[in-house]
């Protein structure tokens, strides 16, 4: 049976920082954004696999999307419309062995607002792919990840719609478990050295390594 749910999501300056690091707060409107929701599901297992699918349809008030900010062309401002979206997601899990697994999530979404044109810096297509394989007893864990998106729309500092280029991510994570809750681990993000855009102006970084000790409490 469908779920009817409403939401009221409070935009601040903290939650838009991890939505973008580029903010101008000094021009910032802050805005809650309102949405009623039809949910609808299947989950089921497979032979081993866990497969999920799940539909939502959005009809929202002052949802915030991007755009330069045209008096320094480096920083963003947020812009709200009305409207709805339809999201179709599905994801899935499997073991082929104990040990090993693969799994990801796809997700569509179909925008229609009401004064913008495109849903800005918002990919339409989205694909997470994982592959975790455990060794030693579960002591070592190595993950690797894919992430691909659609070229999102953006404003450019003249007020045109564009393209950025596609998106493209694939990183790779060691874990080794040194004791009850200690963890010593490292990570290589970005292997193809992509230089696409997630904002308009800025590059993601090459290939970085970071590596560590991580402690569960």
């Amino acid at each position: 049976m469908p779920d009817y749910n409403s939401d009221f999501y409070n935009n601040t300056a903290i939650t838009k920082i991890y939505d973008n690091p580029f903010i101008n707060f000094g021009e910032e409107n802050i805005k809650t954004t309102k949405s009623n929701n039809i949910v609808a599901g299947i989950r089921n297992s497979l032979e081993g696999a866990l497969i999920e699918f799940k539909a939502t349809y959005s009809i929202f008030d002052d949802y915030h999307f991007f755009k330069i900010n045209p008096n320094d062309s480096i920083t963003f401002n947020s812009i709200y419309d009305n409207g709805s979206n339809l999201k179709l997601e599905a994801r899935a899990s499997y073991k082929p062995i104990g040990n090993f697994e693969i799994g990801g999530r796809i997700c569509k979404n179909f925008y229609s607002l009401d004064s913008l044109s495109h849903a800005f810096y918002t990919p339409d297509f989205e694909i997470n792919a994982y592959a975790k394989i455990k060794f030693l007893k579960e002591k070592l864990i190595v993950t690797g990840e894919l992430f691909t998106g659609s070229a999102p729309w953006y404003l450019d500092t003249a007020g045109n719609p564009k393209k950025l280029d596609p998106l493209f991510d694939l990183n790779g994570n060691v874990e080794y478990k040194i004791g009850k809750s200690a963890y010593i681990y490292a990570s290589i993000n970005n292997i193809f050295a992509q230089k696409y855009e997630r904002w308009y102006g800025y590059e993601t970084y090459g290939i970085n390594i970071i590596g560590g000790l991580k402690f569960n409490f």
